[in-house]
């Protein structure tokens, strides 16, 4: 299913009415009885105002990752951000980013960025947890 990036706003609010705590946003995703299907990619979380998007799948653009992100928090005025390093084997390489958005009102505009701007791919799906 290729995601209509103007739905965002609208599977938001949907979410939101009916007491979902997380979106999830990647290829072929859905909720499974324990964990996800798919490759995640990136999680909007409701009751935080937080979003989270990986590095840690195929498609993802690695080049000029601090770049990319000065971008990304400059334009939204981000500036409390984490970075969660993925250890696989012994060795450090994949990363999540994990930032707070002051106004809910901002998450469907960055989400779409992210997924338009940090990965090759177009064609996502989502699902509510």
């Amino acid at each position: 299913m290729k995601l209509n990036y103007e739905e965002i706003g609208q599977i938001i609010e949907k979410a939101k009415n009916e007491s979902h705590k997380e979106i999830i946003f990647g290829t072929e995703v859905k909720v499974i009885e324990r964990g996800y299907g798919g490759l995640v990619y990136a999680s909007i979380f409701l009751d935080k105002n937080a979003i989270e998007f990986t590095t840690d799948v195929p498609d993802y653009i690695a080049e000029e990752l601090e770049n990319r992100l000065e971008k990304l928090f400059s334009k939204f005025k981000i500036d409390k951000f984490e970075i969660i390093f993925h250890h696989h084997k012994g060795n450090v390489h994949d990363k999540n980013i994990r930032f707070l958005l002051e106004n809910f009102e901002d998450l469907s505009k960055v989400m779409k960025y992210i997924l338009q701007n940090f990965y090759k791919s177009q064609d996502f799906d989502y699902c509510l947890k």
